[in-house]
């Protein structure tokens, strides 16, 4: 049952993981150290969440070049996230925007394939935005609205003095390697449109040339004095203006100049992928990473995918830590089975170890040999079950059972059951055969030993 079960986690944890670090978290995310619970997602506080501003990362340059410069780190992307509105003729859904620059952003995230798209560009910095295949396939079965390549979908996001409402183009659809239900709320848009929509882009708007026919304007040989004139050419009067005296100013007025960790860029998260993707490795860079946050007193922090995909994982662990518990207190109650049976069979035999006390045989003797067979007992039988589960798990795979509901699609990380037998998974079996055999072996040779020889021998207790 362990091994057969602990396949099925395994290979479940596995999909899951390779889904969510391929697609959306990668292996370490840098994110904002803040008193709330904070994923990709944006703040996760039940109620009051979508109200939340995340703060963005201070020296963000800095920071980003020290984490290109770390030789564990393959690439990097970095992002923002959003909750926004779509209006669709009078039909709204709600979604996440993930602001990021696309090139990057799908470099570093494999897990994202293409389906369609039409030209577009990072460059421009036309409204663009990306959509799933499955989204496309909700608002069309849900929201009643047909979308396609080209189409201008309108996105309103609530800002705390009014609604900000902007278009952008329908630019690709792709689809994830792993399906996954969590993913499918998720539309990736060019940073610009989301900083717009939150109203933090840069409000200074490029100087415009003027046009041939105004210039000419300025080209003419006109006379100032004949702007000031009425139709008959008098100069019009005017009024002296009334002299309003400058406020004094205090004799030792406070400059506040600009803080030198004010960043042009503004951004809420980085993305960073390893090149060696095992867990002892990624851990050892996530400290070093909190170690220069802390040395160098930035307010970030470093974590893994798990914790950065906020809630839609972590319940998903609990759930499967629920499911071993069951089926840890069947193993238990096994146990006590097997014990019983054990401890009765030493009562059985306990003339037999009272004549051996009472021809010499030690104490030590009688424990090792009552150690001895059942070590027998539970090795081989330890054996033949790692044997019976990898069988069934083989079976289990040439059965290639598929999911068609959606919270067992999320729950085992995928369409289909994967299971996969580790040596980590069969060595902590053996652990617990050897748990059990001191665990099954003390009882009942207490018993068998606490029995004078004497009344051992008269068949007594």
């Amino acid at each position: 049952m362990m091994i057969l079960a602990n396949s099925i986690f395994d290979g479940t944890a596995t999909g899951i993981k390779s889904s969510f670090i391929s697609s959306f978290t990668g292996d370490i995310v840098i994110r904002p150290k803040v008193d709330y619970p904070l994923s990709l997602f944006g703040d996760e506080t039940p109620a009051t969440g979508d109200f939340s501003d995340i703060p963005n990362i201070q020296k963000y340059t800095e920071v980003k070049e020290f984490i290109e410069s770390m030789p564990e780190i393959s690439c990097t992307a970095s992002q923002i996230s959003h909750p926004v509105v779509l209006n669709f003729n009078g039909e709204h859904t709600t979604t996440i925007f993930f602001g990021v620059n696309f090139e990057n952003y799908l470099s570093v995230m494999d897990g994202i394939r293409i389906i369609d798209s039409i030209p577009y560009s990072d460059v421009n910095k036309e409204n663009c935005i990306m959509m799933s295949k499955n989204f496309i396939d909700f608002l069309e079965k849900d929201v009643y609205a047909k979308v396609k390549l080209g189409d201008m979908i309108q996105v309103v996001v609530k800002t705390p003095m009014s609604y900000n409402i902007r278009s952008a183009k329908l630019v690709a659809i792709y689809e994830y390697k792993s399906e996954n239900s969590v993913l499918d709320k998720i539309s990736l848009v060019n940073s610009e449109l989301l900083l717009d929509l939150m109203g933090k882009a840069d409000s200074s708007a490029p100087i415009e040339e003027i046009g041939s026919e105004y210039q000419n304007l300025l080209d003419s040989d006109i006379d100032l004095d004949s702007l000031f004139c009425d139709s008959d050419g008098v100069p019009e009067t005017f009024s002296e203006p009334e002299v309003v005296s400058e406020p004094e100013l205090p004799e030792k007025a406070e400059v506040v100049a600009a803080s030198d960790d004010d960043d042009d860029e503004y951004w809420h998260y980085i993305i960073c992928r390893v090149k060696d993707e095992s867990v002892k490795l990624t851990k050892l860079i996530i400290l070093r990473l909190n170690k220069y946050f802390s040395d160098s007193n930035i307010p970030l922090e470093a974590v893994n995918w798990r914790t950065a995909a906020g809630l839609s994982a972590q319940y998903l662990y609990w759930i499967r830590l629920v499911f071993n518990i069951g089926i840890f207190i069947i193993l238990v109650t096994g146990f006590i089975v097997v014990n019983s049976t054990l401890t009765i069979s030493s009562i059985d035999r306990i003339r037999e170890t009272g004549t051996m006390r009472a021809i010499g045989a030690s104490r030590n003797f009688i424990g090792g040999q009552y150690l001895f067979e059942t070590m027998i007992l539970t090795f081989v039988s330890g054996i033949l079950g790692c044997i019976l589960g990898a069988l069934f798990v083989k079976i289990l795979n040439m059965i290639s059972i598929t999911f068609t509901n959606s919270y067992l699609i999320l729950l085992f990380g995928g369409t289909k059951l994967v299971t996969s037998i580790s040596l980590s998974n069969i060595r902590q079996c053996f652990i617990l055969v050897v748990l059990l055999t001191l665990w099954g072996w003390y009882y009942p040779v207490r018993i068998a030993l606490g029995t004078s020889p004497v009344k051992a021998m008269q068949g007594g207790s």
